[in-house]
């Protein structure tokens, strides 16, 4: 029973200290303390675009979509946009969680490095996880 909880308490510690810190300040990404990615969100704009940091290159580019519900616009879905692997698909798993928490899933997840760039076998595992086919059932 003690091995089994040693086990248990050894387990909790190492996910804690492998766990990758991802902070949003000053329009950058902070991946464990290292400035690695900037984004722009427009003023009053639902969309987000994480970009390299000296550069205009995209990297992730986060929309959701809404649905009109007379004063409250609900989000149904977002789309999830890798621009440079022309690659995108959308989601509802993420719903009401907001953009930065999908960003800050895709760096636990390994597909966005703390480099700032994207591991295309991580993103094509992520993308067979969460895709929804949403488009194509909606429309009619």
């Amino acid at each position: 029973m003690k091995t089994l909880y040693f086990t248990f308490v050894a387990l909790c510690f190492t996910s804690i200290l492998v766990a990758q810190e991802v902070k949003f300040k000053n329009k950058s990404v902070f991946i464990d303390k290292q400035e690695v990615l900037r984004y722009e969100q427009p003023f009053l704009s639902d969309e987000i675009t994480f970009k390299k940091l000296h550069s205009q290159e995209e990297v992730v580019y986060i929309t959701p979509a809404r649905e009109d519900r007379g004063k409250y616009n609900e989000i149904i879905y977002y789309t999830l946009v890798f621009v440079q692997e022309k690659v995108s698909f959308e989601t509802q798993k993420f719903n009401q969680k907001g953009m930065k928490n999908i960003f800050k899933q895709l760096v636990k997840e390994g597909v966005v490095l703390p480099d700032g760039t994207v591991n295309v076998e991580a993103m094509e595992r992520f993308k067979v996880k969460y895709e929804d086919t949403l488009t194509k059932l909606l429309i009619r």
